[in-house]
């Protein structure tokens, strides 16, 4: 019997082996998928992210090919190889030039982000290169060879054989892979927490993410396996429970009044400035000023200002600037909230200032970055969603506040002509700047937010000057830095080695950090600061301003009371709390938690 068996499966390999054709283009198949594998992380290779191929990197590799191309065994032609190695490299293309734009490669929280892209793939295809279509030359050249050998036999049990030593192939290697990756230096554990909630009557559900490592941990892997770890890591994610004093929770969360917020609820207009960093404010390109009614702003009485905020929104980007300035939580871990969680409840300013115009202006589609669901769920009451300029952005806002300043408002405006490429609108800008005095790509950005300062002007100057404004609080935010340093790197390069005799060589091009500007007539002075602060701080410096009275303080400082103190948690320890609050729509019950009593 066991003697049949063998002699059975001999057949069906020696059946394999005589089809010389099936061979030689599951041959290919495997070749040009290591290669490709390979291609892709020297392609991805720079200083801030080194990567060393090894040779159990290139085994892991031919097993995962060996799986795919066992599979085509089970049908006659192979047909459905062409298929999988251009689905491939679109994979691998995608993943290539998400990685270039933001250094991470693509999980399923991203692609649902897709439809954000809407009006701007051109921020997609300045990270196109010619040379990336290698790619599909080598798909090509497969495809040619399969259409000429022509395979027409089934080997099921040669597929059968093959897919399971593959699978048993890729194990020990994926083991070994991870040994090595846990001794990468790159890896981030965040230290353990341990809470619980003061009554345990009023269980609270507050954890901390157990971080296993950053995305250096599993990058070595092919980006298929990486996407289909961040896929499994949604559903087993590890928490750990933290014990959160009562008088560390009353710093954050009080019990809500009853009352009207505090007296004179002053008006609010908050601007995201797309990807305004800090160093434009103040600075010069020869004799002209980059931002020039900004500086105005920043050098007049009643007026806080730090041009040294730190980033800290993630795969939401301008989404998660508004999360942070108006709810006071951090972005979550996984995706975007305005995608996955536009139906919590949320605390918000909007709410906390009771004002009865309450109105979001973007000059984008509605549909850009969930904007008419994210908008409600933020306690706006209405939206103004159009693709235009900046400047009839602002000239529709104007109108707006012109018509409401007697009734009270609050208005969100989310600005969007300095979005990289920075091409729409730098034109548009009177900022002069010498041939050949600028990289391109920095020649274009600074023009770009040059028009939307320009823009700006009149609510500027309302907001200073118009006594109906004088009850009007004023805030404008960077959303998010742009240039990575590699990029800030090349720049200064730029400049050192043109060596040439004008005020650009000195141009100070900072680092990841966004200017954070509030002018209210409650603020004495002028006051600067260059003391560590964050995005998270936004939210309960405006709020000390608009109703010291709301349930939510936020997990940030008050940045006009607190200057430089030790923060109750670090980064990681809000991004963690924050991402629990958010999954688990902590705030659709807090009012109601009588803790307080």
């Amino acid at each position: 019997m066991k003697t049949d068996f063998f002699k059975k499966f001999r057949d069906y390999f020696g059946q394999l082996a005589s089809d010389k054709n099936t061979l030689i283009v599951l041959a290919l198949f495997l070749l040009t998928f290591v290669i490709k594998n390979v291609m892709f992380y020297y392609d991805i290779d720079s200083e801030d992210n080194p990567y060393k191929i090894s040779a159990t990197a290139v085994a892991l590799y031919f097993s995962i090919g060996l799986f795919i191309a066992s599979l085509s065994l089970f049908c006659k032609n192979k047909y459905g190889l062409i298929l999988v190695s251009l689905l491939y490299d679109a994979w691998l293309l995608s993943n290539l030039w998400y990685f270039r734009c933001y250094n991470d490669l693509l999980t399923h929280w991203n692609l649902q982000c897709v439809g954000n892209m809407d009006g701007i793939w051109d921020s997609v295809l300045i990270y196109i290169n010619g040379a990336d279509f290698f790619y599909i030359a080598i798909s090509v050249a497969f495809i040619l060879a399969c259409v000429f050998l022509k395979c027409k036999a089934k080997h099921t049990v040669a597929a059968i054989a093959l897919a399971t030593a593959s699978v048993l192939i890729s194990l020990p290697l994926i083991n070994a892979q991870v040994n090595e990756l846990k001794k990468s230096p790159y890896i981030d554990i965040n230290k353990e927490l341990t809470i619980n909630v003061f009554d345990e009557n009023y269980n609270m559900p507050f954890y901390v993410w157990e971080v296993k490592g950053n995305r250096f941990y599993s990058i070595n892997f092919s980006p298929l396996m990486y996407f289909a770890n961040q896929f499994e890591n949604c559903f087993s994610s590890s928490y750990q429970n933290i014990d959160f004093s009562k008088e560390d929770f009353e710093k954050y969360i009080s019990k809500p009044s009853n009352t009207e917020p505090q007296a004179e609820v002053p008006n609010v207009i908050v601007v995201l400035f797309e990807s305004l960093e800090g160093w434009t404010i103040n600075q010069k390109v020869g004799e002209y000023e980059i931002t020039p009614n900004l500086n105005k702003l920043v050098r007049s009485n009643n007026v806080f200002f730090t041009d040294n905020m730190g980033v800290q929104t993630a795969n939401g980007l301008s989404s998660d600037a508004q999360l942070l300035l108006n709810t006071g939580l951090s972005p979550i871990l996984e995706g975007a909230v305005a995608n996955r969680f536009f139906m919590n409840e949320f605390p918000s300013l909007c709410e906390a200032s009771n004002l009865p115009n309450r109105k979001t202006f973007v000059p984008t589609a509605h549909t850009l970055w969930n904007q008419d669901k994210i908008t409600k769920a933020y306690d706006y009451n209405e939206l103004f969603a159009h693709v235009c300029s900046d400047k009839t952005l602002f000239s529709n806002v104007e109108k707006y506040i012109d018509s409401t300043v007697n009734e009270g408002f609050f208005v969100q405006v989310a600005t969007m002509a300095s979005h990289s490429p920075f091409d729409a609108f730098s034109d548009s800008s009177l900022l002069k700047t010498s041939e050949k005095a600028l990289p391109p790509m920095l020649d274009k950005y600074i023009k770009s937010v040059n028009y939307t300062d320009a823009s700006l002007a009149h609510i500027i100057e309302k907001v200073m000057n118009d006594n109906r404004y004088a009850n009007t609080i004023l805030v404008i935010m960077g959303d998010h830095a742009v240039f990575p340093d590699e990029t800030r790197t090349k720049f200064r390069q730029f400049f050192k080695s043109n060596n040439f005799n004008s005020d650009f060589a000195e141009l100070d091009l900072g680092s990841w950090h966004v200017p954070f500007i509030i002018y209210s007539k409650k603020i004495q002075g002028n006051i600067y600061s260059d003391s560590e602060s964050y995005q998270i701080d936004t939210y309960p410096t405006i709020l000390s301003l608009i109703n010291k009275n709301y349930y939510w303080k936020g997990l940030g400082q008050n940045l006009l009371e607190k200057k430089g103190e030790n923060r109750m948690y670090n980064n990681n320890e809000v991004s963690a709390i924050s991402d629990k609050l958010i999954n688990g729509n902590f705030f659709s019950n807090v009012k109601n938690i009588k803790i307080w009593e």
